[in-house]
């Protein structure tokens, strides 16, 4: 028995129908996940063991950082006591995942002539880099140095963390110099990079 052409049009909707649905549930299944909001804070004493975990694998693991020691508690907590109001140390958190990044600004050089010069750190947990956290604390960090009319912020970042680089370029820094071979870390030798970002007044 043929069908009719009604019948055949209610079968081919249907299909189409199927089709959409089936072509929806793939894209739901490969859209990125939405990224928890992120906040930044400034750091308290009880941020001291989240600072410290972020740090130490960064120390231990990876060239991110040209420091080798661990830090326990009680060196930790000493670091964040030393950082006051004119040298911040700024956390970010995301929802009910804790601390999921941090930074700070530190003296650049100790004589007096350096005073208006600082130099901004910036670590991202390691399970929530390409998130937008690198970027939140750095924008922070910058903003907290203008308040405090600093002329002028520089970083050191090994050659090899190019994450850390295109993160400073993006936010306005410039390459102003390069130290060949004067860090050994993790059985090699590595640049350091000096980056760069400087207000004119």
């Amino acid at each position: 028995m043929e069908m009719s052409v009604y019948a055949v049009e209610l079968l081919a909707r249907d299909r189409i129908a199927d089709l959409r649905a089936a072509a929806a549930r793939r894209r739901a299944a490969h859209a990125p996940a939405a990224v928890p909001v992120v906040t930044i804070r400034t750091a308290a004493h009880g941020d001291n063991a989240d600072i410290a975990g972020i740090w130490n694998y960064e120390a231990q693991c990876t060239a991110a950082t040209t420091e080798t020691e661990p830090r326990t508690l009680a060196a930790q907590s000493a670091w964040l006591a030393c950082h006051g109001d004119r040298h911040p140390v700024i956390v970010a958190t995301s929802g009910g995942d804790g601390i999921v990044g941090f930074g700070a600004l530190s003296p650049y050089r100790s004589p007096r002539a350096f005073q208006a010069a600082v130099e901004d750190s910036v670590y991202v947990r390691r399970d929530r880099r390409g998130c937008g956290v690198g970027a939140a604390l750095l924008g922070r960090l910058l903003d907290l140095a203008r308040e405090r009319e600093y002329r002028t912020v520089l970083a050191r970042i090994t050659a090899g963390n190019t994450a850390s680089l295109r993160l400073h370029v993006h936010h306005g820094f410039r390459v102003v110099g390069v130290e060949r071979q004067v860090a050994f870390k993790l059985g090699r030798w590595h640049d350091v990079v000096i980056v760069q970002r400087l207000w004119r007044r």
